[in-house]
């Protein structure tokens, strides 16, 4: 619909059946191609566990230059980053995977307040009014997830794509793990099972 100042907005509804719970997307666009994005999280269902991760994925095309004001200048998590501090950053796409052993969740960064991504005449800059978390890849999740106990991948498994995965999140749970491994992640760095709204933008930089 077009609303009163003239901007464009798209609704979307998006179910997850199997927790039987809806997420509204709403796109506001303006006549010089800002994006604000807004995600209205609800769970359908009462107990359900901790959520992972909250956020959007982005799939771009030749973005290999990422700038951003944030926690760094290494990867870093709720509850694994008051060693890393707040200030600007600069680097490649592809200088942000680490490559361990088992591979895993990795070249995070946490309490950003903007992002710049991508080439000199197409880059994109992403804002929020609170920091936000994000990754930048040219690996998939799907690569970095181990899925069963009979499908463990390896560094020699991880095969690097042209496109960047841009993960934008409001949040993503703690590391945990202080016991050398296995450990629950602590409480304050969990994400209880709730209503969440996630509000942030992305536009052209001139």
């Amino acid at each position: 619909e077009i609303i009163d100042n003239g901007d464009l907005k798209i609704v979307s509804d998006l179910l997850i059946d199997k927790i039987d719970t809806w997420i509204k997307l709403t796109y506001t666009i303006d006549d010089k191609g800002k994006i604000d994005f807004s995600m209205d999280f609800k769970p359908g269902k009462q107990g359900m566990p901790e959520i992972p991760r909250l956020g959007l994925l982005f799939v771009l095309n030749d973005a290999d230059s990422l700038e951003y004001y944030g926690k760094g200048d290494f990867e870093n998590y709720c509850d694994r980053n008051t060693s890393a501090f707040v200030g600007k950053y600069s680097g490649a796409v592809s200088g942000q995977y680490f490559a361990y052993i088992r591979p895993q969740e990795n070249g995070y960064r946490t309490d950003t307040r903007w992002l710049e991504i991508g080439e000199k005449d197409e880059k994109l800059k992403f804002e929020a009014s609170t920091p936000f978390s994000f990754s930048a890849l040219h690996i998939p999740t799907e690569q970095l997830d181990q899925g069963t106990k009979k499908n463990y991948h390896h560094t020699i498994d991880i095969h690097p794509e042209k496109e960047t995965y841009l993960h934008i999140d409001m949040k993503q749970m703690g590391v945990g793990g202080d016991n050398s491994w296995g450990a629950r992640t602590h409480e304050p760095y969990l994400i209880p099972s709730k209503n969440y709204m996630f509000k942030f933008s992305v536009k052209p930089v001139e």
